[in-house]
């Protein structure tokens, strides 16, 4: 026997390798390295060399008789929600005026289980309800610009309030420029407001979105229907309104 670091190629290696592959055909390298204390150069040479183990990738199937629904279609009608039932597909509601908490939530749920194995359907979601429901009752960080501070049996009422809030703040920027452009019997007819808005207007609700979007108050689609028609046909509010 030669002096140094042992050889990790053992028989008793070698059947464990086995042993857990057989138990679970998706590990990963990093599961097994970690469950046997052995290098990676090791473990690929059991597991090619001894074992003859190859990694198979899944064919690409045809999708092309799936029925799929536009993301951008309402799931309001009834014809489309009587289909959808039919189909077994079940319709997540989204609350009006609700943030978007997957960029937020995602990244904290990552980090906490990192390098965690979890080994049933049960303990996958226990472990997912403790970062979330911690993170929507503003108990996360503030790396995002804002804690979200959202619990379930209020939050549509506070969603609702601060639509209708931001509403009436948007009308009142308008009110003045939007008189005067009715006086000079000049700028479009917006059905939202019901109000005239010309470019001079529309730079009022720009500048009113900026507001908005430095301070995380939510956005309403009145607000942004708005500004569209009052500036027609170019291009900046469009860039400002997919940046936010």
């Amino acid at each position: 026997m030669r002096e140094g670091c042992p050889m990790a190629r053992t028989d008793d290696n070698i059947g464990a390798v086995r042993l857990t592959i057989k138990t679970d055909k998706r590990v990963g390298y990093q599961l097994i390295r970690t469950s046997l204390g052995i290098g990676m150069s090791q473990m690929h040479k059991i597991l090619h060399e001894y074992l003859a183990v190859r990694k198979l990738c899944t064919r690409k199937r045809s999708r092309s008789r799936i029925p799929l629904h536009q993301d951008n279609a309402s799931y309001v009608p009834l014809d489309t929600t009587n289909n959808l039932e039919t189909l077994g597909i079940v319709i997540l509601t989204y609350l009006p005026y609700s943030p978007d908490l997957a960029p937020y939530i995602f990244p904290e749920i990552k980090e906490k289980h990192l390098g965690k194995w979890l080994t049933d359907a049960e303990e996958a979601g226990a472990a997912y309800e403790s970062p979330s429901k911690r993170s929507l009752s503003g108990g996360g960080d503030t790396r995002y610009g804002t804690e979200i501070r959202v619990r379930d049996h209020n939050r549509e009422r506070d969603c609702g309030q601060s639509g209708a809030k931001a509403r009436r703040f948007v009308i009142k920027q308008f009110s003045d420029n939007a008189q005067r452009n009715l006086e000079n019997e000049r700028g479009d007819i917006c059905p939202d407001f019901g109000v005239g808005l010309r470019a001079d207007a529309a730079a009022c609700a720009l500048k009113t979105m900026e507001v908005f979007f430095l301070e995380r108050r939510p956005f309403s689609f009145e607000l942004i229907s708005a500004v569209r028609t009052a500036w027609r046909g170019t291009r900046e509010i469009f860039r400002f309104v997919h940046l936010t």
